[in-house]
């Protein structure tokens, strides 16, 4: 199969936040032998904490699967081994294997791509896996091991339709990947979501680690932060502070692991934490006037950007754009609050907020016209921050890449 056929076939599967079809199915074909996991959740952050583990462990000499999503150009992003992406060919093989009981369950493209790249994992023999959750955790594709530590980043509101109304509800459902006498490293949470997942911990015997954020920054900017944790001096190859959290939460997860015998590298871990981030995640197209592009997609994440960027001492400007099921209003609320002024836009995906409703903002429905008239007026006490979606992000990013906001 080409990558566009195996494109088509998983875009016809269905969608859902159910996880009866799929433990049908894998009481049907089972899984293989799994190496040793990791396994993170979170509302936010739980990406790049996943991948600098994953980074710290590979240039410690391991072989390492890491997991994560979402995917922007093709589903061999999701899985990848010391960063190389899963293959068309193993794709295709395991996609011909089980096409008659993937469409028997009606599994949908998550489900099919984690059954895939567990299998993935398992053959190429990895030393270690680290398993970010698609969605919540309780009911998510992933939530099919025992892993060595489980990991929730922090809890916010975000999911409401499938994990919500509550924050209750979501952090029951970040509870649902602590096994019985696994560790487990929390991060921030409120207090009746933090009971809710402590409660949980102690009918499973799980010991509890809490991330130790005992870091400081030294020097900021736009691309690189210095700041030092535990009396450690560390390099994080971003300009956003809230990367500085996922850092430490990984350095405490690591922590953690070397208690358990693993031999990482300092160095290696130091090394890790130079690397950028991922595409979307304070993506820095222009330093001068600065352009930032960033994926920030409920009220915690807006939170954290707009503090963020507020500490550069400049007018923010804004171009947002969103997914209709998102909390779109309390973050233009919270970006508008935090001092920027705000253009609303859209882009073509079916999720894709189109209609704002009445509001005194205002709109572009031509995301590429709102943006190049934005820069041709930007000046250098000026910060241009585009935002609201990780997918609308990556596609910014990538029309960047083309030139397509380069001026005359």
């Amino acid at each position: 199969m080409t990558k566009k056929e195996i494109s088509t076939y998983l875009k016809n599967t269905p969608s859902r936040y159910d996880k009866r079809a799929y433990d049908s199915f894998l009481k049907e074909h089972g899984l293989p032998n799994l190496p040793p996991a990791i396994h993170i959740t979170g509302t936010n952050g739980k990406g790049s904490s996943a991948r600098y583990i994953a980074l710290s462990l590979e240039k410690s000499g391991y072989k390492v699967g890491l997991f994560t999503s979402p995917y922007f150009g093709c589903v061999n992003e999701l899985a990848t081994i010391n960063g190389k992406k899963i293959t068309n060919d193993f794709i295709s093989e395991y996609i011909k294997k089980y096409d008659e009981s993937f469409e028997k369950h009606s599994l949908s493209l998550f489900e099919i791509m984690t059954f895939i790249s567990l299998h993935y994992f398992a053959a190429n023999k990895v030393d270690y896996m680290v398993i970010e959750v698609g969605m919540g955790g309780l009911f998510d594709a992933t939530n099919i091991f025992t892993p060595i530590l489980s990991i929730i980043t922090n809890i916010g509101l975000d999911h409401l339709e499938e994990l919500g109304p509550t924050v209750e509800d979501i952090a029951e459902h970040k509870a649902g990947i602590i096994k019985e006498e696994v560790p487990l490293l929390l991060g921030e949470a409120p207090r009746r979501a933090e009971k809710l997942i402590l409660d949980m911990a102690h009918r499973l015997n799980a010991p509890v680690y809490r991330v130790d954020n005992e870091s400081i920054i030294i020097t900021q900017s736009l691309t690189k932060i210095k700041f030092t944790c535990k009396k450690e001096k560390y390099t994080l190859g971003s300009g956003a502070k809230y990367e500085v959290n996922n850092a430490v939460t990984a350095l405490n997860a690591l922590e953690i692991l070397i208690k358990q015998g693993i031999k990482i590298d300092k160095l290696a871990i130091k090394e890790s934490l130079k690397i950028k981030p991922f595409s979307g995640r304070f993506t820095v197209m222009q330093k001068e006037p600065a352009i930032v592009v960033d994926g920030a997609h409920n009220p915690h994440a807006i939170t954290a950007l707009i503090n963020d960027v507020k500490t550069y001492d400049k007018n923010i400007k804004v171009i947002f754009a969103a997914f209709s099921d998102k909390d779109y209003i309390q973050e233009i609320d919270l970006l508008i609050l935090g001092g920027a002024d705000v253009t609303l836009t859209t882009f073509d995906h079916p999720r894709a907020t189109k209609d704002f409703g009445k509001t005194k903002l205002s709109f572009n429905n031509n995301h590429q016209s709102a943006i190049k008239e934005e820069i041709n007026n930007l000046t250098s006490d000026d910060m241009l921050l585009i935002v609201g979606s990780l997918y609308f992000a990556r596609l910014i990013i990538e029309e960047f890449k083309e030139g397509i906001y380069d001026k005359d």
